[in-house]
């Protein structure tokens, strides 16, 4: 299951991040399928850091409400047998209920241009008397007046 969502993540990144032409020291990277695409270290950094800012809210705070913290209105989400939530407000009655999450990027990229970048790595729900959920995710993000939105959020769960 693991596999088949990183290949799909992986097919994805490449469609949208694919770049033609090679800048002198731009770094390259090349995909499992053998693809070159180009990222900027600097936007890949930022990524992370949205991100890790995004996890430690949604541990602290709670997933939903750390999810409406760095949003775009028109974000979708989508979860493994669910239709996808289209807009922040579909997106949080999805979110209800979530609690407290955490998580680190297992893997994450920028695009060329700097205004799309993405991570993917494994979410952990808390949950005080249950043993906790996990699920694999992919995290797409767009640059909007100087910030990180998310504006994909793509979350399964991992079978037990």
């Amino acid at each position: 299951m693991l596999r088949g969502f990183i290949g799909a993540a992986a097919m994805l990144m490449i469609a949208a991040f694919t770049c033609a032409g090679q800048t002198p020291n731009e770094p390259e990277l090349v995909s499992p399928f053998g693809v070159k695409f180009y990222s900027q270290p600097d936007e890949k950094n930022q990524i992370v850091e949205a991100e890790k800012k995004f996890s430690n809210s949604a541990e602290k705070d709670g997933f939903e409400r750390a999810f409406a913290d760095v949003a775009a209105g028109d974000v979708r989400l989508s979860r493994s047998g669910k239709v996808p939530a289209v807009g922040l407000e579909a997106a949080r009655g999805v979110l209800l209920g979530d609690g407290n999450v955490r998580w680190s990027p297992a893997g994450h990229g920028a695009s060329r241009s700097g205004d799309l970048g993405y991570a993917y790595g494994v979410r952990e729900r808390i949950r005080a008397s249950a043993t906790p959920d996990t699920s694999v995710f992919l995290d797409v993000w767009r640059r909007e007046k100087g910030k990180w939105k998310l504006v994909l959020a793509v979350d399964n769960p991992v079978a037990r």
